[in-house]
């Protein structure tokens, strides 16, 4: 997300040993941006406990979904 700002960001996606995952997340100046990628728009889109006992100050970016990928890549294009 903070790619289109210009500014320089790591990617990840994160699971644990128990499967557990986040499906796209972003550091910029240490700070994590949490995404849950979910095809349904009605599906629940909330960060693992899991994770957010590891890295309690991550921010959760919300949901991504069918109906508003595009708007999401096209925040994020280069």
């Amino acid at each position: 997300f903070k790619q289109n700002n210009q500014m320089k960001c790591n990617s990840y996606f994160w699971r644990n040993t128990m499967q557990a995952e986040v499906d796209y997340i972003e550091e910029v100046d240490g700070l994590l941006y949490a995404w849950e990628i979910k095809w349904s728009e009605k599906a629940k889109n909330r960060i693992t406990a899991s994770f957010l006992n590891l890295y309690p100050d991550a921010v959760n970016g919300g949901g991504i979904n069918r109906n508003n990928y595009e708007q999401f890549l096209a925040e994020n294009a280069q």
